[in-house]
């Protein structure tokens, strides 16, 4: 029924290290920016989604993380109160 196929060519995955830069950001940093877009959705679930996984992760909460949280909480006074936590 099935016909058997085997590949000719060998596929190695191969993971090559490359050089931390700089300049690159903060795995953490992105993740926080990417709740705090949940945050301002307008779904229930993501907010909550969000919620919970602020609560998880503080734990590995660096000072560039906390610099980003106090950026958003600035621009969101100058803007007016857009979220309600």
């Amino acid at each position: 029924m099935f016909a058997d196929q085997k590949s000719s060519k060998k596929h190695k995955n191969k993971l090559t290290a490359l050089p931390p830069a700089d300049d690159a950001p903060i795995p953490i940093d992105i993740f926080v920016d990417l709740l705090i877009g949940y945050l301002e959705s307008a779904s229930a679930y993501t907010r909550s989604v969000a919620n919970e996984a602020f609560s998880r992760v503080t734990g590995v909460v660096e000072e560039s993380t906390m610099n980003l949280i106090l950026a958003v909480c600035d621009a969101c006074q100058m803007i007016g109160p857009v979220l309600q936590l």
